[in-house]
C-alpha cells in the first residue's frame, strides 16, 4: 500500500468518525409529540381539527402528569380563518396537564386531559378537554363556541407518543448518508 493510499484512507475514515460523532446526542431538550384530534359537535363550523402537542421527553418512559410545551394545528376547517400550520404559546391562563401512563395520554376521572391553551391570544381560543370542552375558535371573535365545539370531548383523540430527533441527530444523519454516497461514487 502507498503513502498516498493510506493517507485517502486515513482522512476519509477521520471524516467518517466526525460524522459519525454528530450521531451522539447532543444536550438540549427533545419532545414527546401526541397527535390529537376532534370534530364538531355543538360548534356553528363543521369539520375536524388536528395536530400535535409535544410534552417533555420523560412522558415516553415515565407515567405522570406532564404540561404541554408546545402546539401545532395542522388541520382545520378554513371557515375558521386560520392559515396553517398555527404554532401556539402557553400562557398561564388554565390547566395544562395531561395525563401520560404507559406513553398514552389517558382518562384521568372523565377528562383525557386538562388544558385550556390560547393558540394566539385572547380572543382566539384553542382547548383541548378544557373547561369548555375541546374547541378551536373563529380567528378575532371572542366567542370561544364561534368555531369548532365538542363541549364533552366525545371526539378528542390522542395517538401514541414519538420522539423528535434533535437537530444534532438529524445532521448526524444526513452527514454519514453523504460520505456514504461519496464513498460508493469514489469507488464505482
Amino acid at each position: 500500500m502507498t503513502l498516498s493510499t493510506l493517507i485517502k484512507k486515513s482522512i476519509g475514515g477521520g471524516v467518517a468518525l466526525i460524522g459519525l460523532s454528530l450521531l451522539a446526542p447532543v444536550s438540549g431538550a427533545s419532545a414527546a409529540t401526541f397527535g390529537f384530534s376532534f370534530s364538531n359537535v355543538d360548534g356553528p363550523v363543521s369539520g375536524t381539527v388536528s395536530g400535535t402537542i409535544e410534552l417533555p421527553d420523560a412522558a415516553l418512559t415515565t407515567d405522570g402528569i406532564y404540561a404541554a410545551t408546545a402546539l401545532s394545528v395542522t388541520s382545520a376547517p378554513a371557515a375558521l380563518g386560520y392559515t396553517l400550520p398555527v404554532i401556539g404559546t402557553f400562557p398561564s391562563l388554565g390547566p395544562n396537564d395531561f395525563n401520560v401512563v404507559g406513553g398514552n395520554i389517558i382518562l384521568s376521572g372523565t377528562q383525557f386531559a386538562r388544558g385550556q391553551l390560547f393558540v394566539t391570544g385572547s380572543p382566539n381560543a384553542f382547548g383541548l378537554n378544557s373547561a369548555l370542552g375541546t374547541l378551536f375558535g373563529t380567528n378575532g371573535v371572542g366567542d370561544a363556541s364561534s368555531g369548532v365545539l365538542d363541549s364533552n370531548s366525545s371526539t378528542l383523540t390522542f395517538t401514541r407518543a414519538t420522539s423528535v430527533p434533535e437537530p444534532g441527530t438529524i445532521f448526524g444523519l444526513v452527514t454519514v448518508g453523504a460520505l456514504g454516497a461519496l464513498s460508493r461514487k469514489r469507488k464505482g
